[in-house]
């Protein structure tokens, strides 16, 4: 696998790949980390990180965010998008809160009374990522229509993976890890159902990709001025495995001080899905294996 680390700069996604393909943009089962303007990312990565902390920190306003199911799409149950406020048992392997958030959610949220105006600007910050989020997929898909339509007589997907994109939906989540002595694993070597994936941003580095002979290549999560893209399952089932099956990944965080994890590690990641039809469904039905097969060889 070939990863292009491309030059941290506050340009826009289109302005930045226009002259680009989606070949050099993400190569087979790889990411594109690119520049992104820190006086955007930055207020917002601190807005929201501090309202998750406001949030678990008490029991009560834990409670204001049950988990439920949002959308149940047709590639099968697996695939239910859930949102709301979650949280793993303290002797966990992954000792963590999990926030996702979309904004279909905020109906269910006033008719339940929840105090929203509390949690405004965490609200507030939360929607202009999703936004946010949604231009940087806009502008990769751009790349991939592109190469798309000039491959004369060679193999194509069908569709436009623009209109796709525009037609789907978002999940933001936010993470909590909490403290903890163990070594293992925060999130196993595991692909994402979504099309394309925007990692955001991390408090402390562990996000590990992984190349075609399984070995771990660290992402820069951390920074204010950089983000990393890359594709899930359902990118694989768009392009027809013309460019891969996706990004296998996992986490293994590097909070250890004389081995032990003594600050929690708060993670943003935003997950785009495309609108789901049959076709595309019956596709990763047939060729969900191979999927399977590669992230079964990985480990962190």
């Amino acid at each position: 696998m070939s990863i292009q680390a491309l030059e941290r700069r506050p340009v826009s996604y289109r302005a930045y790949m226009q002259n680009r393909s989606a070949d050099v943009a993400i190569k087979r089962n790889g990411f594109l980390e690119a520049g992104v303007d820190p006086r955007f990312l930055w207020p917002h990565v601190l807005s929201i990180r501090d309202s998750m902390k406001f949030i678990t920190d008490n029991a009560a306003r834990q409670a204001h965010f049950p988990w439920y199911d949002l959308i149940r799409d047709i590639y099968g149950k697996k695939y239910t998008q859930e949102v709301g406020l979650k949280s793993t048992q303290p002797d966990d392997s992954e000792n963590k809160f999990t926030f996702h958030f979309a904004p279909g959610m905020m109906k269910s949220l006033w008719e339940n009374n929840v105090p929203v105006l509390e949690y405004a600007l965490f609200f507030k910050a939360l929607h202009e990522l999703d936004q946010w989020s949604l231009d940087i997929a806009l502008a990769v898909a751009e790349m991939y229509d592109k190469t798309n339509r000039r491959h004369d007589g060679g193999p194509k997907y069908p569709g436009s993976m623009v209109q796709k994109i525009k037609a789907g939906s978002r999940i933001i989540r936010v993470l909590r890890y909490r403290k903890k002595n163990d070594d293992a694993p925060d999130a196993k070597p595991h692909v994402d159902r979504s099309i394309f994936t925007v990692h955001a941003w991390s408090s402390h580095p562990g996000l590990k990709m992984f190349s075609s002979n399984g070995m771990c290549l660290p992402v820069n999560e951390t920074a204010h001025d950089s983000v990393a893209i890359f594709p899930g399952e359902k990118y694989a089932a768009v392009t027809r495995g013309l460019f891969g099956f996706g990004t296998p990944h996992g986490v293994r965080d590097e909070r250890h001080t004389n081995g032990t994890r003594d600050e929690d590690r708060y993670a943003i990641v935003c997950f785009v899905h495309p609108v789901s039809l049959k076709q595309d469904a019956e596709w990763l039905l047939a060729n969900r294996e191979r999927i399977e097969e590669h992230e079964a060889i990985l480990t962190l």
